[in-house]
């Protein structure tokens, strides 16, 4: 994607997009001259996920039947609380870390002397590296909200359990979307120790989020369907 656009970006200035509507994220994202990545979309589509997780938690808080474990139910809110500004900062950090990256393949392509070139290759393989870590910072979020919506499957009620089967499969999407752009960015590092590390702990998560997904899922079909 990134070498697809690198043309058509230039000197943008744009505000985050946690602070932009839904309309107008998705006219940028569907303009080519504002390129966003796929790690930027997985970082909206989690916090919209840890946001629907978040409103059964609170519902939960309520109901007389959950008073015995107040506690626990707090202390999911809690961390669900918390993850939802990372995702919206993890969006920006993505279309940054994109915006970066354009910038350095020109660089290197303009360079006028062999040290320039050097100097232009050195700051593109940073700037690389940082394209694949935060993708993978947000799906190891994603992997740990997850964690947080199965903890939270006991207190959910049936009209509102569904909620927490969105958010697992949201979280499930945007992992695997988030992962993707995070390969994309890795194989421009060719077979360096760097680019086995990050493709390690990328392959880490994506065992990880789809059998826990899936698991959170079935739970909610079955207690909608009454039959657990």
């Amino acid at each position: 994607m990134a070498e697809d656009l690198e043309e058509n970006t230039g000197e943008i200035g744009r505000s985050p997009l946690a602070s932009r509507s839904m309309t107008g994220i998705a006219r940028q994202i569907a303009d080519p001259g504002l390129p966003v990545g796929g790690g930027a979309m997985a970082g909206i589509t989690l916090a919209g996920a840890a946001a629907s997780a978040e409103l059964v938690i609170r519902l939960a808080i309520r109901r007389k039947a959950n008073v015995a474990h107040r506690a626990e139910i707090e202390e999911i809110l809690q961390g669900i609380v918390d993850l939802r500004p990372r995702f919206l900062a993890g969006a920006d950090e993505d279309l940054d870390a994109l915006t970066r990256l354009l910038a350095a393949q020109r660089a290197v392509k303009q360079a006028a002397t062999p040290e320039e070139r050097d100097q232009a290759r050195d700051h593109l393989h940073q700037v690389t590296v940082q394209a694949a870590e935060i993708p993978i910072a947000l799906a190891s979020s994603a992997l740990t909200l997850l964690r947080l919506v199965e903890r939270a499957l006991p207190f959910a009620t049936r009209f509102t359990i569904s909620d927490l089967g969105v958010a697992a499969a949201l979280a499930n999407g945007a992992i695997s979307a988030a992962l993707l752009t995070s390969d994309i960015n890795i194989a421009l590092l060719d077979e360096s120790p760097t680019a086995q590390e990050l493709r390690s702990a990328a392959d880490a998560i994506r065992t990880a989020a789809p059998p826990l997904a899936a698991m959170i899922v079935e739970r909610a079909h079955a207690r909608i369907s009454g039959t657990s």
